[in-house]
Formats: C-alpha cells, structure tokens, sequence
C-alpha cells in the first residue's frame, strides 16, 4: 500500500465515521419526532375512549337491581307524561277515567314504555361503548408502532454506531500504514 493509498484511507474512514455521527443523530431526531405523533394521535383518541369508558359503566349500572333509569333520561319525562296525558284524555272523552280498563292501560303503557326506552338507552351505552373500545384498539395500534419506530431506530442507531467503530478502526489502520510508509521511505 502506497503512502497515498493509506492517507486516502485515512480521509475517507474520517468522512465514513463522520456520515454515521448524522445518522446515529437523525436516528434520534426520528425517535423524537414519532413521541410527537404519537401523542398527538393518542390525543385524538382519548376523548372517544374516554366517552366509551363512561358508557361501559353506564351500561354495567344499568343491569344491576334497583337501576334509576329515569334520573339519566330527561326525555323518558317527557314521553311518559304525554302518553299518560294521552290515556287520559281518551278515557275522559269516554267518561271512563279512574275504570279498571283506564287504570290497566296506564299501568301496561308505563310498563311498556319504560321497557322500551330502557332497552333504547341501554342500546345507546353499548354503541358508545363500542366507539370506545375502538378507540382504545386505535390507541393500541398507535402504541405498537410508536414500539415499532423505537425498535426500528435503535437497530438504525446500532448499526450506524458499528460502522461508525469500524470507520474508527479503518482510520486507525489507515494511519498506521501512513506512518509505516513514512518510516519505511526514510529507513
């Protein structure tokens, strides 16, 4: 190997060693970029897995004995006191109120419509439960590719710090051989 030869490979191991200082650096920068993203994204899905959360409890309340259903549901209120009012006033205009048959209508109508929207509000707390539990699976998946990019940057990293030992151990040899060459010429 000529003096040259050995300068060049000098030069050339510093520049090798030198490229892999920036990508063991934009392998870092990378890794700081996806915990942005990825706390923007689980940003984007906390309030439905949130939402999805507090129905899921919901739902589970309702199923337990002694349930207030009518304390959660402004319009059950509402319904309930129309239809009542509804009987009623058919039953007056057949001068029937407080007969057997108006009585056992009220009592069936509210038996009905209870069970009804019971079944209605508890169908509205399983579907939002449901939006959240999604959410929590598109949380799950923006972790495991935040794990991912980490992995992914790490091996990069740990490949870009074995060459950059290498290019370490080439620019060594290189100088050596220089110094041999040199030694060699003037002995």
């Amino acid at each position: 190997m000529s003096l040259l030869d050995s300068i060049g490979g000098f030069f050339a191991a510093g520049a090798k060693k030198k490229q892999t200082k920036n990508i063991i650096r934009d392998y870092g920068a990378a890794e700081a970029g996806a915990g942005v993203a990825r706390d923007a994204s689980l940003g984007y899905f906390q309030p439905y897995a949130e939402g999805g959360q507090n129905a899921f409890a919901r739902a589970g309340d309702m199923l337990k004995p002694g349930y207030d259903y009518t304390s959660e549901d402004p319009s059950f209120e509402f319904g309930l006191k129309t239809g009542v009012n509804a009987i009623d006033r058919s039953a007056a205009r057949a001068g029937a109120i407080g007969s057997g048959g108006t009585l056992k209508a009220l009592a069936r109508f509210g038996t009905d419509y209870g069970t009804t929207k019971f079944g209605e509000s508890f169908d509205r707390q399983n579907q939002l439960a449901k939006y959240g539990f999604n959410a929590a699976q598109g949380q799950a998946g923006v972790q495991q590719n935040y794990s991912n990019a980490l992995f992914n940057a790490a091996d990069g990293r740990s490949g870009a710090r074995m060459a950059r030992a290498d290019a370490i151990g080439e620019q060594w040899g290189a100088g050596i051989s220089a110094v041999k060459d040199v030694a060699a010429f003037f002995l």
